[in-house]
């Protein structure tokens, strides 16, 4: 699905590129997570290029929310306007990659395991271009619903009468969903 998704953009983005100018733009954020979860924040940055009202990107960051995580993501951007302050939809999809900190017998596991899930966010953000920035740069405010999911591998042994005991393995799946609120800039 994210395949298809990319390759409808990337259609998209090099038909309008024949008619526009081609622009490098960083978007820098950095945001709180609220959800079900205790709160978190985020710190994103993605780099890509603008052509019109259209921007493509990859980015990475770091991530608060449940647990220490470094996402990894393409990103697209669609302004609903061509002025100096205007509204934007921003989607980023990618992986997360997560750190755990776990005792080692935690829930009675002698071993510990978390594998890379999904992360994802859609939402609506507002670029404010003040009078000493040049066009296409500004402060940026946004609401996001955004999505992270990955899984833990525990071992645990077995209670057994004769040694060699075997051992146990259980997956924890993490769905977590989650608002944020971001303040940033453009450049």
């Amino acid at each position: 699905m994210l395949k298809k998704i990319l390759m409808i953009a990337g259609v998209c983005f090099s038909l309008s590129a024949t008619a526009q100018k081609t622009v490098y733009r960083s978007y820098n954020y950095i945001g709180v997570l609220a959800g079900e979860s205790k709160p978190g924040y985020q710190m994103l940055t993605t780099h890509g290029l603008q052509l019109g009202t259209y921007f493509v990107g990859v980015g990475g960051g770091f991530d608060t929310y449940k647990e220490e995580s470094f996402p990894v993501f393409v990103s697209a951007a669609k302004y609903l306007s061509r002025g100096k302050n205007d509204f934007f939809l921003n989607a980023n999809a990618g992986t997360v990659f997560v750190s755990k900190h776990r005792p080692a017998n935690w829930l009675g596991a002698t071993t510990s395991e978390t594998r890379p899930g999904l992360f994802g966010e859609m939402g609506l953000a507002y670029r404010l271009q003040l009078h000493a920035m040049k066009s296409g740069q500004g402060v940026l405010f946004g609401m996001y619903y955004s999505y992270k999911a990955y899984k833990e591998k525990l071992t645990t042994p077995m209670f057994c009468i004769s040694p060699p005991c075997p051992n146990q393995y259980e997956s924890l799946n993490f769905y977590l969903h989650r608002w944020a609120f971001k303040v940033g800039f453009v450049l």
